[in-house]
């Protein structure tokens, strides 16, 4: 229902990255939060390497996303949702934590929580998530046909 607080450092970070005329060095800090701890100082060097060449040196249009998804929040919202929903979350997502997955869930009249563990925000769109996600809606059509 909104962005937690690490995840609004890393963005924070990206905007002064921006701001300061050198967005590849904030885009490789929001890469290497998605890494696995022990591997984020080392990714933090690679990332640079790897994005300089695609990351374009007006970045101002990121700086917009940003502010929007700062200030986002729908939590107070979320009984205005009437369809079952299924939050899916890793339980090593840098910018969403476990709490805020299940907060989200128990806020929505039918949510429900899936967290799954090992994962982060880039790595918990895999087959499995795909396979949960539609037996949660193949129960879903299930329990209104009956």
């Amino acid at each position: 229902c909104r962005l937690g607080p690490e995840g609004r450092a890393v963005q924070a970070e990206l905007a002064r990255s921006i701001r300061a005329g050198d967005p590849v060095r904030g885009w490789a800090e929001v890469m290497a939060t998605m890494m696995p701890g022990l591997l984020q100082r080392p990714a933090r060097g690679l990332w640079r390497v790897a994005l300089g060449p695609v990351v374009p040196k007006d970045s101002a249009e990121v700086l917009v996303t940003v502010e929007a998804e700062d200030v986002f929040d729908v939590e107070a919202s979320l009984p205005r949702i009437t369809a079952p929903t299924l939050v899916v979350g890793g339980a090593h997502d840098a910018g969403y934590s476990r709490e805020l997955f299940e907060a989200t869930a128990r806020g929505i009249p039918d949510g429900r929580v899936h967290i799954i563990e090992g994962k982060g925000h880039a790595t918990v769109g895999t087959a499995t998530t795909m396979h949960l996600a539609l037996g949660f809606l193949l129960g879903g059509a299930a329990r209104l046909a009956s």
